[in-house]
């Protein structure tokens, strides 16, 4: 999740009712149930994603992030999000395992454990994890 996140960072989430695309997510890694995995939710149940150029555009509409370490250096054909589940990408997008190359690409929301909301380790990265809104 660099730079969002660091590697050796120590995070607290918290469960929600309503989770939504921005949310940087601790979710169950899917190719390794008892692992988990740090992602940002990019589309939700109901949206179609594709991906090309190094733009990712979700409903047709191109997304901004400036958070990215660098831009996609991938292709994702359209791909509609079912009801109740996640299409999850990590900040480091050419070098995370995420919903473009998991065998189900979207997660369910049962996979989802908690939105990051507080960084506790290391010290001097401590304090309210504040994410992105746009």
């Amino acid at each position: 999740m660099e730079p969002t996140l660091l590697d050796g960072d120590q995070i607290v989430t918290l469960r929600q009712s309503v989770y939504e695309r921005g949310d940087v997510v601790v979710l169950r890694d899917p190719e390794d149930e008892k692992s988990y995995v740090v992602k940002r939710i990019v589309a939700a149940g109901g949206d179609t994603i594709f991906i090309t150029g190094g733009a990712i555009y979700v409903n047709a509409r191109y997304v901004s992030e400036p958070y990215i370490l660098s831009v996609p250096d991938y292709q994702l054909t359209a791909f509609s999000v079912p009801a109740g589940h996640f299409f999850l990408l990590g900040d480091n997008r050419n070098n995370s395992e995420d919903s473009h190359l998991w065998n189900e690409r979207a997660r369910p929301l049962e996979d989802i454990i908690g939105k990051v909301r507080f960084i506790y380790f290391p010290f001097e990265r401590a304090g309210v994890f504040r994410g992105y809104r746009r």
